[in-house]
């Protein structure tokens, strides 16, 4: 995935506190099945009668005992993994009920104070446990993460990888430890079992998404992790069935046989599979990832079937949940390209050709127009160009800039931002230097939204090309505050750049949309610029921070540009005079009516910490932190929020909880 996309990793306070209580309900879960599973042992054991001879007269034989243990593991194993859906359903019903509940009662409340905020004294105590007791596990479980070079897994990701594989483990050999024969059996039906889970987390349509709000792209780690328990479990499986025919000579004997050879290729096809889904080959080698994952998975599944064709129906519920998910792609894909209309019309339509706008040597900007594409801030698109593509149903996914216009001249327009790097970008950024328009369809919306308003302060943290997540995030809450349907009083927009000319990405875009912002609603934008660079170093070093006021009128009311420390910036002064070449620089960041926001340029990177530390502190409720951007970016923010929210001070003076948001940059 491109750099401009903002992919998994992340998640919002629901899905961690989902985590939380799921890892909690999940473990009592286990010991439920267990009591239950052994129950019915006892149960199935005690219905077997003997006659005076000892031959059994009543009864199932012991090889029905041993395949009704498994079924009843198999199915234990599903409805404990229903049970979790249903938990992370519930949590996340709660959640949205009392985010609604916390945004009406902050919009009545300035309704009723006459347009601006009251003040709002904290307390702390026994009341604030709850609150403190997220942010703890928050700090423990979302925000600690291991060295990139140990997978980079958080603690909570730990958790719900230990959970699910001591899980199959005791679905496996529970009450069939007797012979090695019996329990190579239910290490390959454990296997079988996984194959809708494994291909249901795969797909972009799946119901998890649906009913817990999670984004595919969070689930995808679900789906990695259960795909290789399955190469764990079909070597165990593999081993114990060889030392089993061993013994016996059963496997020199039946060599040949077809079923122990399809067995062998859905064993070389899932290893290859998860050998090269690690991230590092996955990111060096994407083209190579993507293609290979099709025709390895293709061969999996015709390798189990013949295999054991007595566990086709795993694999047959496997493949429907794929099924399921390509066609309501492909549903998408017709309809949001109106696919229907004829080439000479769909400009008609509002189907304007695609532009391909080179912007610097590193980013491309890709123009569509698509009326009937709705979108939240956080969510993206799959970008489909034929004539780029090595496959033409190739698919590239990037967030969407802003969001969606409804009237006017740029009705429908949507805006990717993409990073080039190699493949499809780099084809890319040679299709632009040859033509500016091409062949282009999409598909999406795609991912977890972002709801930030019923937040009182906003931080976003965005690095590079990732300003297109930022920009949904602000656009989000400024469409919301106009209609009285936000919370949020201050907005902190944090954007690290190479160099100030990425300024132009956007500056046309952003002051389109800081017209009749609410006076209640404070927003400040830092640029940092990451890279020196002769013009750049001199000016930045005269003019610490160069501020933007937006003249005030009458239909724009004027925000301030004064940097105060509450927003975690020391002010300074502007030099009294720059030379010619510096003001022409200057005079080149100004909108032609001299409004350009209210924009604070920093030589460096921010002081996260301190940032983080002051909005806190300034603030009158929740504060919600994002970042989109490179790992050292997402590192860094971790830390400052861990740095920054105090479970020990939120129980003694109320301190302002955190919610913290992660989309990673990048696949």
């Amino acid at each position: 995935m491109s750099s401009s996309s903002g992919r998994g990793g992340g998640g919002s306070r629901a899905s961690q506190t989902a985590s939380a209580v799921a890892s909690a309900v999940m473990t009592s879960a286990m010991s439920a099945v267990t009591s239950v599973a052994s129950s019915h042992g006892s149960s199935s054991s005690n219905s077997t009668s003997s006659s005076q001879g000892g031959s059994t007269t009543t009864g199932k034989t012991a090889k029905q005992k041993s395949r009704e243990r498994m079924d009843n593991n198999m199915k234990g194993m599903w409805w404990l993994i229903l049970a979790v859906i249903a938990l992370l359903t519930l949590v996340r019903v709660v959640q949205m009920t009392r985010e609604y509940y916390q945004r009406n009662k902050r919009i009545q409340a300035l309704v009723a104070n006459g347009g601006k905020f009251p003040e709002e004294q904290r307390k702390g105590g026994v009341a604030q446990l709850p609150t403190a007791t997220v942010a703890t596990w928050q700090t423990i479980g979302h925000l600690s993460k291991l060295p990139t070079w140990l997978s980079g897994l958080t603690v909570n990701d730990i958790i719900w990888t230990s959970l699910y594989i001591g899980m199959t483990i005791f679905v496996a050999f529970h009450g069939q430890m007797s012979s090695i024969k019996v329990w190579s059996k239910t290490t390959g039906l454990v296997v079988y079992a996984q194959f809708p889970l494994v291909f249901g987390l795969v797909g972009k349509n799946n119901v998890i998404h649906f009913l817990t709000g999670i984004g595919y792209e969070k689930l995808n780690y679900l789906h990695r992790m259960s795909g290789r328990t399955s190469l764990i479990f079909s070597w165990v499986h593999t081993i114990a069935m060889i030392k089993a025919g061993l013994k016996k000579g059963f496997f020199y004997a039946n060599a040949h046989q077809v079923y122990l050879q399809w067995g062998w290729v859905a064993l070389g096809a899932v290893t290859i599979l998860t050998l090269h889904s690690f991230r590092p080959f996955r990111n060096m080698f994407y083209e190579m990832f993507y293609y290979g994952h099709i025709v390895m998975a293709a061969l999996y599944l015709a390798g189990c079937w013949l295999h054991w064709d007595k566990q086709k129906d795993w694999i047959i519920a496997g493949i429907a949940v794929w099924a399921f998910d390509r066609v309501a792609r492909l549903a998408r894909l017709f309809v949001l390209n109106r696919l229907w209309v004829f080439p000479s019309r769909r400009v008609a339509q509002g189907l304007s050709p695609t532009t391909v706008d080179i912007l610097d040597q590193d980013t491309v900007r890709v123009t569509c127009y698509r009326p009937d594409l709705k979108w939240s801030a956080g969510q993206h698109v799959y970008l489909m160009m034929p004539s780029i593509s090595t496959l033409p149903f190739e698919a590239h996914p990037f967030t969407v800039q802003g969001t969606p216009v409804t009237e006017g001249p740029e009705a429908g327009k949507v805006s990717l931002l993409i990073r080039v790097r190699d493949g499809f970008t780099k084809r890319l950024l040679a299709k632009g230097h040859d033509s500016s328009k091409t062949a282009a369809y999409m598909e999406g919306p795609y991912g977890g939204s972002v709801d930030l308003r019923h937040n009182d302060t906003v931080v976003v943290v965005v690095g590079g090309s990732g300003v297109t997540y930022g920009l949904a995030c602000l656009y989000s809450v400024l469409d919301a505050a106009k209609l009285n349907k936000s919370a949020v009083r201050k907005f902190n927009f944090v954007w690290m750049v190479r160099s100030r000319d990425h300024y132009q990405w956007i500056k046309k875009d952003l002051e389109s949309h800081l017209v009749n912002v609410p006076e209640y609603l404070d927003i400040t934008f830092n640029f940092h610029v990451t890279q020196y660079s002769p013009v750049e170093g001199t000016l930045l070093e005269k003019v610490a921070t160069l501020t933007r006021i937006a003249t005030s009128t009458q239909n724009e009311p004027a925000i301030t540009g004064e940097t105060s420390s509450s927003e975690g910036y020391n002010s300074s002064s502007p030099a009294e005079s720059i030379n010619e070449k510096e003001q022409d620089l200057d005079n080149k960041y100004r909108s032609d009516e001299g409004k350009d926001g209210l924009v604070h340029w920093h030589q460096g990177r921010a002081n996260l910490v301190h940032v983080l530390q002051q909005a806190v502190e300034a603030a009158h409720g929740p504060v919600s932190v994002n970042v989109c951007g490179p790992s050292t970016l997402q590192n860094s923010v971790r830390k400052a929020v861990a740095t920054a929210s105090s479970p020990k001070q939120i129980l003694a003076n109320g301190q302002a909880p955190i919610e913290f948001h992660c989309e990673n940059f990048g696949w």
